[in-house]
């Protein structure tokens, strides 16, 4: 059975629009699409590029002693411990700042944050990685409240995670080796890049060079395991000591019980087709005048199932929907080499979206693939 992993694909040129970039400043600790301002010291970019191995996330070293810490929210009374610090700043993930140029992003929810817990600085306890999930591209700041709970530091730099939209680049986290890796890669390349970050006092700082992969765990490393800020599982079992439930968790948690929250991965079995704005209609007028002759990449699965996504008209929540028939696919020319073959299509539903508009194909959920085979 041919087997491509859409996780060991590079993006291409066509990933950004030539005039756009995105840019970690180390000090003035900005990531920045179509630019940024320019910056005291090295920056991590990553330009669209049509050479193998070329823009990739690369930056020299940052002084750890350059700049001043940027600090969470002041620790209020209690135990002090690390489980309490991470607990009061994921109540309240709006006081972080993020330093990232959102201009050239295309916002999908409102209020969705997500964390992971990993080391990054080879001391054993963990640092709290938090994602702005608002946007394709997202930003994840590292803290580490290790040495001080009572006043973690925040990354002035971020990482990014997500899809650009049709036709860019796929970017995810993956923990190990004492580091955090950048993983970024096309779904029409059959390669993948990884850079290796870790946390120096409040810089995050290349440990190792790019390398080309095929998949993240020939580098002993496994996918950043985020959840929702809602969901506090992952903090209440690292051992980090008790984290006491305010107000907003317990309001988290509440919302947390009416959802489901499905960890992982689902496989989807159907067929890839190319679908005209007319046949998706049935014949019927399209919704916003789209011409009937518009096309489409759908797979249509083998028998109705229910599909799990997040909800663009309900501040990202995750939304699980029966019988449903087909999903859409979220770049029109990666999928012309499967076009009319049966698939097995593993997607990811915290990135995968239902639509709040009218757009075809209408009502289907904008899946996110991570790995397709053939058969």
């Amino acid at each position: 059975m041919a087997r491509r992993s859409l996780l060991s694909f590079r993006r291409s040129s066509r990933m950004l629009s030539a005039a756009a970039l995105i840019a970690v400043a180390f000090t003035v600790g900005a990531c920045s699409e179509g630019g940024s301002s320019e910056p005291r010291t090295s920056t991590i970019t990553v330009r669209p590029s049509e050479q193998p191995g070329e823009g990739a996330p690369s930056a020299s070293a940052a002084d750890p002693s350059e700049g001043v810490a940027q600090d969470a929210q002041p620790a209020a009374s209690g135990d002090g411990s690390l489980a309490e610090a991470y607990g009061r700043i994921l109540d309240n993930p709006r006081s972080v700042n993020f330093n990232y140029d959102y201009s050239l992003r295309t916002s999908r929810a409102s209020g969705s944050y997500q964390y992971a817990l990993a080391d990054i600085t080879g001391d054993i306890s963990p640092e709290l990685l938090l994602c702005d999930c608002n946007y394709d591209v997202s930003p994840v700041v590292a803290i580490n409240g290790a040495a001080n709970p009572a006043n973690p530091v925040v990354s002035e730099d971020v990482l990014i995670r997500g899809a650009a939209g049709a036709g860019g680049g796929r970017y995810g986290l993956s923990v190990g080796n004492g580091g955090m890796y950048q993983i970024e890669w096309h779904s029409v390349r059959p390669e993948s890049y990884a850079t290796k970050f870790g946390m120096q006092g409040s810089h995050l700082v290349k440990t190792t060079e790019q390398v080309e992969i095929q998949n993240p765990s020939e580098l002993g490393v496994t996918a950043a395991n985020f959840v929702d800020v809602s969901d506090r599982s992952v903090l209440s079992n690292a051992g980090l000591g008790a984290a006491s439930a305010g107000p907003a968790q317990a309001a988290a948690n509440t919302a947390t019980a009416q959802e489901s929250q499905p960890q992982g991965e689902n496989v989807l079995s159907g067929t890839i087709k190319q679908m005209t704005a007319r046949e998706l209609m049935k014949g019927q007028p399209t919704p916003n005048g789209e011409s009937p002759d518009l096309t489409f990449w759908v797979l249509v699965l083998d028998s109705p199932q229910s599909l799990t996504g997040r909800s663009s008209g309900e501040r990202g929540a995750l939304r699980t929907r029966p019988n449903q028939e087909m999903v859409s696919l979220d770049d029109r020319g990666e999928w012309s080499g499967y076009k009319d073959q049966h698939v097995n299509l593993t997607y990811d539903p915290t990135q995968s979206w239902w639509p709040s508009d009218t757009s075809l194909p209408r009502g289907k959920l904008r899946a996110y693939p991570v790995d397709v085979s053939v058969g």
